[in-house]
């Protein structure tokens, strides 16, 4: 039976009403309860006033304010001031039998007015006012011997109570040279030395401490009691009023709040009760807790559940918060409430979370404990009904949700800094367990939908939940969400599906729209384009874009997927709140929060969890593929994902093949058959017209956008195929082709003679001939890849002497021309002039000129004598050679005064001859074409080995670095294993004259020894600034 108390037990208490006797001690007892504290501070004091038991005198209070020190005080000072309740309290005999009248003397430190400090206040108390006379003007500490003369005789209580804030007021009191906090410390330290003098062994002083609050004023009391056991080498006693480990909380409670108590059988009918209700959770997995322990803690706690205990400890560091009295307060209006709303005939047991806080003093008590939380309880708690809990309850019926959102606010009452806070599942699950409630249902029904809803609900690194003053991840999403019109919702499900439906692999389809304009969807021949189309009635394509695609010229390059109606607009939340969240995102890391902050880490989780929903949703939207087969065919799609991973082209991929509209076989004689009778259907086409086919003809299937042309190269290779002028294309069966022969310039010595290779094309034998065209029955080639001459013309035929009958028709002759090459050698002769020598290789006759005329009109027939032109008159000859009806070409050749003229700054190219013949040999050349920055032109590249050779030869203007010329040796390399390696250039490019200048004298050779037609530097630059060799 709740009882609202009788005397003072609802007001507030202090020294003062003991002195001035205006506490009803009957009254207090009746709802006192003895603490472990309290029964030692009782026996410990009467020893004391008893003379001749051994026991200390000074006692030490410590506890969080409002912890129960003055209510201890105030027990042992009615107990002095009145003998005949002693034996109720404390029980017959023991030390208090003996003792008769205790005087008492009290100070509070709330009383700041004490014009003589605490002795003047103590000595008036006691009707000794003069005895300290002489410490009052000045103010003064009294010695231990004052106070001795003033507390020796009959047993004496001084009680010392709300100290620190009194002395940290004392502070500002100047008193001579010190302050009245300095002088009342040093008065306080000869006072405790004084009560260990044996003239004063009757006499006890009690002192009140607050361990966390007035940090100034605890020290001064600290300091006096150092003196004491610096003085008397003993320690004052310490006593914790109430154990804040134990269960006196509960019998406080039960004492100040409860007239009585049922009997013990019907609590343990309560304990087996909610062990029950435990024991259903368990086996549900809901909750590890253990039936038995369960019983025993509810039974040691009735009528109060025995999470309180440990929820309510935590907060009582709070500011303000005055541990034991605020909690006697708070639950005094809980279960008064509880009484007078009638819900108390509904419970067993008083809960953390039976606080009501629609009751306005219910709430205004908790606001007091932590008002950050107010917000965080309208929002999510109680509001008269509108509150998220209150909601959830509404709809499903009872109070489960406030419930467990009452019980998470409790939890996350506490203020101080590296408090516990919150409640994990697993606890959660387990205090919300009573009998009567489903708790297998608390999870999806109650749990899952206020931790989704819930404004200012957050979760710590270790997984616990709690109420904060700011709004979580959650509610931020949500306020972001609620801010972006359609057309935003819009762009961010486009780009999620269009992520989901990317063509990575890009073969059946290359190009994705999710949900265009119609005026903007692309229709190209030689791309298929998927078109997410907004689902309508029936699940076909919407009136606009079925009347697009009816019209569309490529319609087999047109792909749609969709579904039915209703299902666009749960897409659309669910972008907009994946958008929130990645704005959410993208602000905690423009704030450096750590990815191992919990809010970061819920940030992502709610990422996650959303692009889940969006995918879910899609799932539920995009259910129908319509694909062209003659008209538009649809096959079912459902879209298959594990976790957030989607591949969606790949979907598409194997659903088209299911439905024979997707192939991966292009290489194989049957696409080649498929694409002969349905695109190349004559025997000459524009291949153009054939990709065009491809894409309109809608029963042809799609496949990679490049088969047809592989297709098309891999049957020209064959021979299958051929490719006319035009981009036209033709296909077999074709006539044999003829004989012919493939001439290639291998090497060229400087006198002429050309090494060439030879190549047979539908043949086994090659003739030449020399001043005619070769015939069957010319001279034979024995070795057709070595075969040498200085002729200016060589006719080659091929025949195919196989014997086979089908063997190749003889082609035509093939004529091969050499060339000639005109060199010179300039050489100064004195008085200015220059001797100049001419040279054709191979053998040739020369026409020159030195006016700069055309040399083949009007030259003169150079006989071989060298001769002499001034270089002022002339800076150039002009030189050309012919042989058998073939000409050089005409050759300028600049007029030197000193010889060949290097110019150091511009680009060379050095036309001469450079072959190697070992793998060492070739290395060495190309690790000196790096060294200079140089690259080589005319390369040919060769591997011999055991009589075998390979070898591949470049156009003669192509240029190679060394790196360039390694990389094509090593792909030659993967044709022949091993070999000694060969290399073959035409000329060597240099950046600037220089670096010629330098290989030159590294050979050891003389500028003078070359020949000027080797030697090609331009004497400028081109007009854009680049060399003209570039």
């Amino acid at each position: 039976m709740f009882s609202d108390g009788g005397g003072h037990s609802g007001d507030v208490l202090d020294l003062t009403d003991l002195i001035e006797r205006r506490i009803n001690a009957e009254a207090f007892f009746d709802t006192n309860y003895v603490t472990d504290g309290m029964e030692t501070l009782l026996r410990e004091a009467f020893r004391c006033f008893s003379r001749g038991l051994d026991s200390e005198g000074v006692f030490l209070l410590t506890q969080a304010m409002g912890g129960g020190k003055t209510h201890n005080m105030i027990a042992l000072g009615l107990l002095a001031q009145n003998p005949d309740l002693r034996e109720r309290v404390m029980g017959s005999g023991g030390p208090a039998a003996d003792v008769n009248r205790v005087r008492v003397a009290a100070f509070t430190g709330r009383e700041s007015d004490a014009p003589f400090g605490i002795w003047g206040e103590l000595a008036d108390q006691l009707g000794k006012r003069s005895a300290l006379s002489d410490y009052y003007e000045p103010l003064q500490a009294p010695g231990q011997m004052a106070w001795v003369e003033l507390l020796q005789g009959e047993p004496l209580l001084i009680l010392l109570d709300e100290l620190p804030p009194y002395l940290s007021q004392a502070r500002s009191r100047i008193v001579g040279n010190s302050d009245l906090a300095t002088v009342t410390t040093a008065a306080l330290a000869n006072l405790l030395a004084a009560v260990s003098r044996p003239e004063l062994d009757n006499v006890c002083v009690v002192i009140s401490d607050l361990e966390s609050s007035y940090d100034e004023g605890s020290d001064l009391i600290k300091s006096a009691f150092k003196n004491l056991e610096n003085e008397v080498g003993r320690l004052a006693t310490y006593l914790e009023p109430v154990k804040q480990n134990s269960t006196e909380v509960y019998d406080i409670l039960r004492q100040k709040l409860f007239a009585e108590m049922p009997a013990e059988g019907e609590i343990e009918a309560v304990g087996e009760a909610y062990a029950t209700a435990v024991e259903e959770a368990k086996q549900m997995d809901v909750t590890d807790a253990s039936p038995r322990q369960y019983a025993r803690k509810v039974e040691d706690a009735f009528p109060f559940h025995f999470s309180m205990r440990d929820l309510y400890a935590r907060f009582k560091e709070n500011q303000g918060f005055q541990e034991t009295r605020d909690l006697i307060k708070l639950m005094r209006a809980v279960v008064r409430h509880l009484w007078e709303s009638g819900r108390a005939e509904e419970i067993s047991l008083v809960h953390p979370y039976d606080l009501d806080l629609n009751h306005s003093e219910t709430f205004s008590k908790v606001s007091k404990i932590n008002a950050k939380l107010e917000n965080a309880v309208s929002s999510d708690v109680a509001s008269g009904g509108t509150a998220v809990a209150e909601t959830i309850d509404d709809n499903r019926g009872g109070r489960d949700a406030e419930d467990l959102a009452t019980l998470l606010l409790v939890a996350s009452l506490p203020e101080a800094l590296g408090g516990q806070k919150g409640l994990g599942k697993a606890d959660l699950f387990s205090y919300l367990c009573r009998p009567g409630r489903d708790i297998s249902k608390i999870e999806k029904e109650v749990f899952d939908p206020f931790y989704t809803r819930a404004i200012y609900l957050h979760g710590d690194s270790q997984g616990k939940l709690l109420f904060k003053d700011v709004k979580n991840v959650v509610a931020q999403v949500r306020d972001a969400a609620k801010s972006y019109n359609k057309e935003a919702r819009l762009l961010e499900l486009r780009s999620f599906l269009a992520e989901r439906f990317a063509p990575h692999v890009g073969d059946v389809y290359q190009r994705v729209q999710v949900l265009p304009p119609v005026d903007e969807i692309e229709d190209e021949k030689d791309k298929v384009t998927l078109v997410l189309d907004e689902p309508t009635r029936g699940g076909g394509l919407s009136p606009d874009l079925e009347r697009f695609y009816k019209q569309a010229t490529n319609q087999n390059r047109l792909l749609f997927l969709t579904g039915q109606r209703g299902g666009l607009e749960s897409l659309l939340e669910e972008s907009a709140k994946l958008k929130g969240i990645k704005k959410v995102i993208e602000e905690m890391r423009a704030e450096n929060m750590r990815e191992t902050d919990p809010q970061f880490v819920s940030a992502q989780e709610i990422a996650e969890r959303t692009r889940f929903n969006l995918l879910s949703a899609a799932r539920e939207t995009f259910t129908t593929l319509l694909f062209p087969y003659g008209d538009l065919r649809r096959a079912d799609f459902h879209m298959n994902f594990d976790g957030n991973t989607y591949d969606g082209e790949e979907q598409i991929r194997q659903t088209l093949k299911q439905n024979r509209k997707f192939t991966t076989d292009v290489e194989s004689e049957t696409f080649q058959k498929k694409c002969e009778k349905r695109l190349f259907t004559r025997k000459e086409m524009d291949w153009k017209e054939v990709k065009r086919k491809a894409a309109t003809q809608t029963r042809w299937p799609f496949h990679d956008p490049g088969a047809l042309d592989y297709l098309k190269d891999r049957l020209v290779r064959e021979g299958k195929w051929r490719e006319e002028a035009d981009g036209y294309v033709k296909r077999g069966p074709f006539a044999k082709e003829k004989t012919t022969v493939r001439v290639s310039e291998k090497r060229r010595r400087p006198d002429g003679t050309v090494q060439l290779g030879l190549t047979l094309v539908h043949g086994t034998t090659i003739y030449y001939e020399v001043g005619a065209e070769a015939t069957p029955s010319s001279a034979l080639v024995e070795a057709p890849d070595e075969f040498e001459t200085s002729e200016m013309r060589v006719s080659f035929i091929c025949v195919d002497e196989s014997g086979a009958e089908d063997a190749h028709e003889t082609g035509d002759a093939v004529t091969w021309e050499n060339d000639i090459e005109i060199r010179n050698r300039q050489q100064p002769t004195g008085g200015g002039k220059v001797e100049v020598e001419l040279e054709a290789a191979p053998d040739a006759q020369i026409k020159y000129t030195t006016d700069g005329s055309n040399p083949k009109l009007s030259g003169g027939i150079y006989d071989g004598t060298p001769f002499e032109v001034n270089p002022s008159e002339t800076r150039f000859v002009m030189a050309v050679a012919e042989s058998k009806g073939i000409s050089s070409g005409q050759e300028k050749i600049r007029v030197r005064e000193q010889g060949i003229q290097i110019n150091p700054e511009a680009p060379l190219l050095w036309k001469t001859r450079h072959q190697l013949g070992t793998t060492k040999e070739t290395y060495d050349f190309l690790d000196r074409v790096e060294r200079f920055g140089a690259e080589v032109q005319g390369l040919t590249l060769g591997l011999t080995q055991n009589g075998e050779w390979a070898e591949v030869s470049f156009h003669p203007e192509m240029r190679f670095s060394k790196e360039k010329a390694e990389e094509s040796l090593r792909h030659l390399r993967t044709f022949f294993d091993g070999g000694e390696a060969e290399i073959t250039v035409q000329g060597i490019l240099f950046e600037a004259g220089r670096d010629f200048n330098a290989w030159v004298k590294e050979e050891g050779k003389d500028i003078s020894d070359l020949s000027a037609s080797e030697i090609v530097q331009p004497e400028e630059k081109g007009a854009d600034g680049t060399s003209l060799f570039d």
